[in-house]
């Protein structure tokens, strides 16, 4: 490993800085709850009211035609949260589940409200009754909001720069003036205040914090007047990185409580739109990122491409389960790449790493970037929640080049088709020291991926480009609700695509109320040009 990636794993990762200590008094040791307005254009749930500490919180409702889920936004400091979770049926809650399962969470139902305290924030998903899923974004509270009247702090909504926060006129020329002039002085904050905010294309500058306040709501509209085209999706669909870093920039901050709103499903319902990627940092270094919610893409939501040294906490990915390729984060071509503490929910995949060459996938992505891309290396992504119709944690489809260490650790799968593995298709480069461990999967219930409705999945396949090989994949300390409904496969495609060194420790099963002694319990039964046995081990 290179230098700067030996100094992420030593870290003592703190998110978001130390709790501070002001706490209320209502029963001594109670959080402090912040919350934040809602747009205009935001629907309040139709089946849910939230209350924490006493006091109201907004949830939200989310539109989708398959899988919905409502969803809140607020802050605790330290400190413990009473949360009551409230049927605005007023139907007896008869049934329940918080997720992840690995918190222990203990509640009571009383008639029509579910009742619970936690001592932390967390990233929670809530099932109750037959009512779609809620979902509660607890952050810790900001330790470093700007001032807006601090010199080196440019505030968008300020006569000089003129940002509309009403949302009826365009906003992106204004901010844009602020990103470029803060980048010129080589230091300083972008200050997006609360409000609502259309916007076209922005392009983040080298040196810059692009800070969206709690409250803070950029919207994108998908008029082909107003966004650049990208790349052609398939052929048919033009496409947009919307908010995009420059090239061959540096020390780029995007942080803050606000929201990047892809309205996604809009954009994508009519060939004329303009379809979105609503957050891309390519060809950059140094990037930071730190707390925004990012919803709604009608592409690859936040699409990390050709990065070196780029750290993300506190991500919150939104997407819908009625739109395909619709992927949390993907990381294309990057070297030493922090995810630490992140839910994301997508049909597509949550969490995927991948290789392409210039110009091929999915009509031409990079189109408009100035190459090379190449191998992809040190990814660590942690603490993660993940809800798919597809893998939950993934490297591969997308192979052109190697990939090597890439870990995904301290994961739950809430739902997903797989929960884990490895697509190794579109290119034949050696994908190796590739690790799963600390992951609890809770469910399999999405339609089959590839044939497949299992928790692990590691498989090549030629497409006419070839199919490589897979080596060194170590799995460990996976707690398994289910299996699935198909066998767990290790497929290579032939002799010259094998899958080598796949090893297995501490596989727990549920069902059997203590670890797996052999690759049958384990459910791994599909095997296919494995050069050497995989090997299950149990403590």
């Amino acid at each position: 490993m290179d230098e700067d990636w030996e100094k992420v794993e030593a870290w003592d990762i703190a998110i978001s800085g130390e709790f501070p200590t002001e706490t209320t008094s209502s029963n001594g040791h109670a959080s402090k709850i912040v919350t934040y307005p809602l747009p205009s254009f935001y629907e309040r749930s139709r089946e849910t009211t939230l209350k924490v500490n006493g006091k109201e919180v907004p949830v939200i409702f989310l539109d989708s035609t398959r899988w919905r889920y409502d969803y809140a936004q607020f802050t605790m400091s330290k400190g413990s949260a009473t949360i009551e979770i409230t049927t605005k049926d007023k139907k007896a809650i008869g049934s329940w589940n918080i997720s992840p399962k690995k918190y222990n969470i203990q509640a009571t139902a009383t008639n029509d409200t579910l009742t619970f305290t936690i001592d932390e924030p967390k990233y929670l998903i809530i099932k109750k009754n037959d009512c779609p899923e809620t979902v509660l974004l607890i952050d810790p509270p900001e330790d470093n909001i700007p001032d807006p009247k601090d010199q080196h702090v440019r505030d968008v909504t300020s006569k000089k720069f003129g940002a509309d926060p009403t949302g009826r006129h365009y906003s992106h020329k204004a901010i844009q003036k602020a990103i470029d002039e803060t980048s010129k002085a080589g230091r300083g904050t972008v200050y997006i205040p609360p409000g609502e905010y259309i916007c076209g294309n922005l392009v983040l500058k080298s040196n810059v914090r692009f800070y969206l306040a709690g409250g803070a709501y950029l919207r994108y509209t998908a008029d082909p007047d107003i966004y650049k085209v990208h790349w052609i999706h398939n052929g048919w669909k033009p496409f947009t990185f919307w908010i995009m870093t420059e090239f061959h920039s540096t020390n780029i901050h995007v942080d803050g409580r606000g929201t990047i709103d892809g309205n996604g499903k809009y954009a994508f319902s009519k060939q004329h739109l303009i379809g979105v990627t609503p957050l891309a940092p390519i060809l950059t270094q140094n990037f930071l990122y730190t707390g925004p919610v990012v919803k709604e893409a009608s592409f690859w939501t936040i699409n990390v491409i050709i990065v070196q040294n780029a750290e993300f906490y506190d991500m919150k990915i939104l997407g819908r389960h009625d739109i395909l390729n619709n992927d949390g984060i993907d990381f294309n071509s990057c070297q030493n790449i922090l995810v630490q503490r992140s839910i994301s929910i997508a049909w597509d995949d949550p969490y995927s790493a991948k290789t392409w060459e210039p110009q091929r996938v999915s009509g031409g992505v990079f189109h408009k970037i100035p190459g090379p891309t190449g191998p992809q290396t040190n990814i660590l992504c942690q603490d993660l929640v993940a809800w798919t119709g597809c893998f939950a944690v993934k490297v591969g489809e997308g192979s052109k080049y190697p990939q090597t260490n890439i870990t995904y650790r301290n994961v739950c799968v809430y739902d997903a088709a797989i929960a884990m593995g490895i697509h190794h298709r579109y290119g034949k480069s050696l994908l190796s020291n590739i690790v799963f461990e600390d992951i609890e999967v809770e469910n399999l219930r999405a339609p089959i991926d590839y044939g497949s409705r299992t928790w692990y999945a590691i498989f090549s396949l030629d497409v006419g480009e070839g199919a490589g090989p897979c080596a060194n994949v170590h799995t460990s300390n996976i707690k398994l609700y289910t299996l699935g409904t198909t066998p767990a496969r290790v497929n290579g495609w032939d002799e010259n695509a094998l899958m080598t060194r796949i090893t297995f420790d501490n596989i727990y099963v549920v069902e059997l109320g203590r670890y797996a002694k052999n690759l049958r319990e384990a459910g791994i039964t599909d095997l296919k040009f494995v050069d050497d046995a995989p090997m299950l081990t149990w403590s």
